[in-house]
């Protein structure tokens, strides 16, 4: 009977060192888990941390470019050709607008629509290079939003200027002929969605003649008869402008540039040419006379009638 009790008590002391033993075990492991949950919790801790710098880093780079920082501080409301715009960044140059004619038969306005154009002329004023994209213009006619076309001949769909560069773009839209108003909104910068507005101007009646957008009456005083190429001073030619020139009359034309701005000339055949004209008047000495006075447009005329005068030697 004693041993019997005897053994009795040993297998319940047994069963009790076991249960104590697993119970152990269990604590220790929840203790383990507890503990590697730790370091993921401390690293969520950081990721946080480094969200929030990186959103204020993001802050302060909104704050330091602000929409009057990059729109240039809402001067004006609306722009008209000869004025300029500017942020810290950017200057740009509204020279010139008028109708667009294409001698290229595949790319021609539908019926009761025609070709519009205006040119810019972008210079990067800051430190940083910058970007003069087509796609940053659209067109509204009348309020409607217009269907843009791009002219292979002309500059790219996007350049990037460096420090103190600049390039002249021209931008191309199909408008209907009997819209009443019609605006350029370019937008400067990706973070903010205010606009820079530059209005078309139409074409100036005058004496039954029809001139150019940009054109100023008095500066076909002599009529439209008088002139070679009378809108070489507010639109880029084509070669449609100047099919069938001969090399004489070409070099006329380029000269006429210059003659609408006074410049003298040293050949005789010029001079009598120029003289005979109502609306010139020579008053500036080939020695005196400084290209500056040409806008981008008369610029680019030049060179491009220079192009078929040496094409046709």
């Amino acid at each position: 009977m004693g041993k019997r009790c005897l053994i009795t008590i040993l297998v319940v002391l047994a069963i009790g060192l076991t249960v104590s033993c697993s119970d152990g075990e269990r604590f220790e492991n929840d203790v383990s888990q507890e503990t590697k949950e730790i370091p993921s919790i401390e690293e969520n801790t950081d990721d946080k941390e480094t969200n929030q710098k990186e959103s204020a880093a993001e802050s302060e780079l909104r704050e330091e470019e602000t929409p009057e920082d990059l729109q240039g501080g809402g001067e004006k409301g609306k722009y008209s050709v000869g004025d300029t715009w500017k942020n810290r960044y950017a200057l740009v140059s509204y020279d010139g607008c008028g109708e667009y004619f294409s001698d290229n038969p595949f790319i021609q306005p539908v019926d009761g629509n025609k070709f519009i154009y205006a040119t810019f002329t972008f210079e990067n004023i800051g430190d940083s290079d910058i970007s003069a994209a087509y796609w940053d213009f659209n067109c509204y006619a009348d309020g409607y939003a217009c269907k843009g076309i791009y002219m292979a001949d002309d500059a790219g769909l996007a350049e990037r200027l460096s420090s103190r560069r600049k390039i002249s773009m021209s931008v191309y839209f199909e408008v209907p002929v009997n819209s009443m108003e019609i605006e350029f909104e370019y937008s400067p910068s990706f973070w903010t969605s205010e606009k820079v507005v530059f209005v078309y101007e139409y074409p100036i009646m005058q004496d039954g003649y029809i001139y150019g957008g940009n054109a100023k009456p008095d500066d076909y005083s002599g009529g439209v008869e008088e002139y070679l190429l009378p809108e070489s001073n507010t639109r880029y030619l084509t070669e449609w402008d100047i099919a069938g020139f001969s090399s004489s009359e070409l070099r006329i034309a380029k000269n006429e540039i210059y003659a609408r701005h006074g410049r003298m000339f040293t050949s005789e055949d010029l001079n009598l040419y120029f003289n005979s004209k109502s609306w010139y008047q020579g008053t500036v000495a080939p020695e005196n006379f400084s290209e500056s006075v040409f806008s981008q447009v008369e610029k680019e005329n030049i060179l491009f009638i220079q192009k078929h005068i040496d094409s046709a030697k």
